[in-house]
């Protein structure tokens, strides 16, 4: 047998169809690239994009469609955000939308609007004294 061929007898391109279709090598090779004039993606499934700007920033965004509107979330900027994390934080944006019909731009606003109104009501150093 090969040594590129896997052992469970699919071939690569059968194998790759659906999520997690990239590899870390894969990622490091497009990170590599020179900047272009336009933005770059690569796809590694289900919506999940690495994307190259135009002027040579690299993060990995969500691409989804919510209530017939296409939407885009930022999962966080690349090396920050490795494959794993952006996997991670994908399957749980992924959860939100399929599962529980929830927006996850909306979700994550609606968390950080609480975390604003918890800590504007946190206690002053007035109020302590």
């Amino acid at each position: 047998m090969a040594k590129d061929q896997p052992t469970d007898g699919m071939t690569r391109a059968k194998r790759n169809r659906g999520r997690e279709r990239l590899s870390a090598i894969e990622v490091m090779n497009f990170v590599k690239r020179p900047r272009a004039e336009r933005s770059l993606l690569l796809h590694d499934g289900a919506g999940l994009y690495l994307i190259r700007h135009k002027r040579g920033g690299l993060s990995w965004v969500f691409k989804y469609r919510h209530e017939g509107a296409a939407r885009t979330l930022g999962l966080g900027p690349w090396p920050e955000c490795d494959l794993a994390k952006a996997r991670t934080r994908h399957g749980a944006a992924r959860t939100l939308l399929k599962v529980d019909r929830v927006d996850p731009i909306e979700h994550k606003r609606q968390e950080l609007a609480a975390k604003r109104l918890a800590m504007a009501k946190a206690m002053t150093f007035e109020e302590a004294a």
